[in-house]
């Protein structure tokens, strides 16, 4: 017999009293067939020592983040503020929705100068890599939108 299918809906409801809710509107932004949710509430990790040593370590690492920082003006270890993954179970496929402070302009400006492409699709513009198998959008200033075009 097979197993039941938890439904992203099912998901929200039962979890809905354990954990202080995700963003309700990055929740409206995922898939209707999502089977994987997960979450993080990055200004509230920081904090933690887990948060702590994370940062610790990008920082020691270096991760590019200086140069990526100051082509875009975006420090994910400063301006992201929630994650929210979403996945129809299928591997390499799924949206990474996200909170925080985008410069929009000045990230596609540097997405398009490292061989990126930009499509319009109603009134959203989408970076997108060379090979246009993923892409981000930016909604706002606040909300950005990443994951595999199909």
């Amino acid at each position: 017999m097979k197993p039941p299918t938890l439904t992203v809906a099912t998901l929200i409801a039962v979890f809905a009293g354990l954990a202080p809710a995700a963003d309700p509107q990055l929740v409206n932004l995922v898939m209707p067939d999502a089977q994987v949710l997960a979450g993080i509430n990055v200004d509230q990790a920081k904090t933690t020592p887990f948060g702590q040593y994370l940062l610790s370590q990008i920082q020691s690492q270096g991760l590019h983040l200086g140069q990526i920082s100051g082509q875009t003006g975006f420090d994910p270890t400063r301006d992201l503020r929630e994650l929210l993954l979403a996945s129809d179970g299928t591997p390499q496929t799924g949206l990474v929705l996200a909170r925080g402070a985008f410069d929009a302009q000045r990230i596609q400006s540097a997405g398009l100068a490292g061989g990126g492409v930009m499509e319009s699709y109603k009134s959203l513009n989408i970076l997108e890599d060379p090979k246009r198998t993923h892409g981000v959008a930016f909604l706002d200033a606040t909300l950005a939108v990443s994951g595999d075009l199909a």
